[in-house]
Order: C-alpha cells, then structure tokens, then sequence
C-alpha cells in the first residue's frame, strides 16, 4: 500500500467533504481514491468516513487521524520541495564571456 497517497487521498475527500472534489485536488479519478481511502480503512480497521449519496462525514476515528495524516502530507510534500530544491542547486550552468552565439552561427 502506497500509504502516502492514500493519506492524500483521505485528506482530500475530507476536507472536501466529497469524494468527486477530492479527487479533483488530488488530480486523480474519483474511482481511484475511493479505492485509496477503503484501502486505508481496510488497513487502519477503522472507518474514517461516513458516506452519503449526497456527502461525506467523518467519523469519530476520522476526525482524530484527520490532522496526523494532514502533517503527514504537509511534510511530505516540504520533503519534496527540498528534494527538488537540492537537485537544482547541483545544476549549474556556465556561459563564457565572448561574442553573441547568434553572430558565430552567422559567420
């Protein structure tokens, strides 16, 4: 189980109160989230949300996991962002001082 996703996907349906516009934050198909959070219930054993033909509600269990798994994701995704921040400061590119690139391919 991918359980940072499936943290996403809770955290989405959640605050979202919905499970279309959570997987609309998540950027995934509503089918696939929905998987994603039974998958966690499954794996917690625990319901997190009441579901509704209309909404969703969390459940008791729900809102105490709520904020955990909303850090979680919140540092996941910092832990991204210095990822990405490192590999862009081992890049570097150098242009020599000297005539313009355009002027040398039109000589």
């Amino acid at each position: 189980m991918d359980l940072l996703r499936h943290l996403e996907a809770f955290v989405a349906v959640a605050e979202a109160r919905s499970f279309t516009r959570g997987a609309d934050l998540c950027g995934a198909p509503q089918p696939v989230v929905s998987r994603r959070v039974a998958a966690l219930e499954r794996d917690l054993g625990t319901a997190l949300l009441h579901r509704t033909s209309r909404q969703v509600e969390l459940t008791e269990a729900g809102r105490t996991l709520l904020p955990h798994a909303a850090d979680l994701v919140a540092r996941a995704g910092h832990f991204r962002e210095l990822a990405a921040a490192a590999r862009a400061a081992g890049v570097s590119a150098g242009i020599p001082a000297g005539p313009d690139p355009r002027a040398l391919v039109a000589a």
